[in-house]
């Protein structure tokens, strides 16, 4: 009876082997740790963005939607918040209240606009198309600070007296 030998060979991972597959491993998830990091930072920023952008357009809407002659013909850039205009009071009640990191800001002015209409050929009153020249500016800015940086997020829009 002859007697055989049957050598058994087992397969494993070796423990340099374990260690190189960990690093490549690693390294490979570097980049997918910076991209979460990154696309974090960036969601940060737009809410930011979205917050002044909400905040500006709020005040926009609120001072639009006032009766042409109740709007100031003039204010000074004010903070909106700080005001003693009585006109501007009326308006922050009607307002939100911000987060505390936003600021908010409002500048009023008036001209005339110099184009001239031929009554006869004009289908407008000479009293519509005066009030059609006049027109205010409104301009309203929300100041914010992003990773300790000044941000200034501006609007404008424009009022005509017709």
């Amino acid at each position: 009876m002859r007697m055989e030998h049957k050598i058994i060979t087992s397969r494993a991972f070796s423990l340099t082997e374990v260690i190189i597959a960990v690093a490549l491993i690693g390294l490979g998830l570097i980049p997918v740790f910076s991209l979460f990091v990154s696309t974090t930072s960036d969601v940060s920023y737009t809410i930011d963005e979205v917050m002044a952008l909400s905040y500006a357009n709020e005040m926009i809407e609120a001072i639009v939607s006032c009766d042409y002659d109740s709007i100031p013909q003039s204010i000074q850039e004010t903070e909106l918040d700080a005001s003693d205009n009585n006109f501007l009071k009326g308006i922050l009640r009607r307002l939100s209240v911000p987060k505390p990191a936003y600021k908010r800001f409002v500048e009023i002015t008036s001209q005339e606009l110099p184009f001239n209409i031929n009554n006869d050929l004009s289908p407008f009153s000479s009293e519509k198309v005066k009030k059609l020249k006049k027109i205010k500016t409104i301009k309203v800015s929300v100041r914010y600070f992003q990773n300790k940086r000044p941000r200034d997020l501006k609007l404008a829009t424009i009022v005509s007296g017709a």
